[in-house]
């Protein structure tokens, strides 16, 4: 019937493929070969040069954005310590103020002007003024805003540092020498890399910055307390949230194993409280020397650090 629908499936439009492209597409795949498979000592220094580059890659990219960051924070505090600098110094005024007193008084004794009790105090006040203290406050704004300016400076210089030993570490596979030979080296660069604990070096660059944004929001309460009250007692009310927020996020990981918050900070405090708490349990009320403490810290934290991670 005319009209009707029907409910045979419509018939799919078949797309013809030129006769030149498959042929190419067909000899392209004739020419492969299959994977060449790697054994012995060159499939280990392979597989240990492609862990190791993915490994000083993560280091990388993290030392990138601290180094970023650390040249923000620099600029920025920078300007804070251009206002606050000068408040540590004399003020000009005060110092020509007693300049123009002494010459006014020499003046007027050589003629033999005869100078009232109230000018003559004023001028012995000039002239007989203390020398310049600045305030407790000053002191402390300054302090603090030139402690983080320090800090973040160092942690962008360690973060240079870092690059150049990433850099020279991965130059162990050396296409001229044998691969046992490269295998060889980078397992004494790898021990190296261990107990000189470098990878706790690199994890505390982020720990530096962390402090110096800590000192910086010190120092702004401490500039706004002697400026007004009221703002500043917002201010302090916020920032007292976000450093008690920061802490809660560097401790939490002590009280609970399974914490996500692992910072190389928290990880720190985590090291501390379990050498501190192991060796107290351990060897309580003893005095240990350097050497037996050292050792005691090593096996404390080869036997708990992985027990966190673990959990993580």
């Amino acid at each position: 019937m005319a009209g009707a629908p029907t409910d045979e499936p419509a018939a799919a439009t078949a797309v013809p493929v030129p006769q030149d492209l498959l042929t190419k597409l067909i000899d392209a795949l004739s020419k492969l070969e299959p994977p060449e498979k790697v054994s012995g000592w060159a499939g280990i220094e392979g597989h240990l040069f492609k862990h190791d580059t993915e490994e000083m890659e993560y280091y990388g990219k993290d030392i990138d954005t601290l180094l970023v960051f650390a040249g923000l924070f620099s600029a920025f505090l920078t300007a804070f310590v251009v206002q606050t600098y000068p408040m540590l110094t004399d003020d000009d005024d005060s110092t020509t103020n007693q300049l123009l007193a002494l010459i006014v008084s020499m003046q007027l004794r050589s003629t033999g002007t005869i100078i009232s009790s109230t000018i003559n105090s004023t001028l012995t006040s000039l002239i007989n003024a203390q020398s310049f203290s600045p305030p407790t406050s000053v002191r402390a704004i300054n302090i603090l805003f030139f402690l983080s300016l320090v800090l973040s400076l160092s942690a962008a210089l360690f973060g240079i540092l870092a690059k150049q030993w990433l850099r020279e570490y991965l130059r162990w596979n050396s296409p001229l020498a044998l691969p046992r030979e490269n295998v060889l080296v980078r397992q004494d660069r790898i021990e190296a890399w261990e107990s000189w604990n470098v990878a706790a070096t690199l994890a505390s660059i982020p720990a530096i910055l962390e402090l110096a944004m800590v000192l910086f929001l010190c120092g702004v309460v401490v500039l706004l307390w002697t400026l007004d009250n009221i703002v500043a007692i917002i201010i302090t009310i916020f920032a007292a949230l976000f450093l008690i927020a920061a802490a809660m996020f560097t401790l939490l990981p002590i009280i609970y194993k399974r914490c996500p918050y692992k910072s190389p900070t928290a990880w720190a405090c985590v090291i501390a409280y379990s050498v501190a708490h192991w060796s107290e349990m351990m060897c309580p009320g003893t005095n240990l020397d350097g050497n037996s403490y050292g050792v005691l810290c090593k096996v404390i934290i080869k036997h708990t650090l992985p027990q966190f991670g673990l959990l993580w």
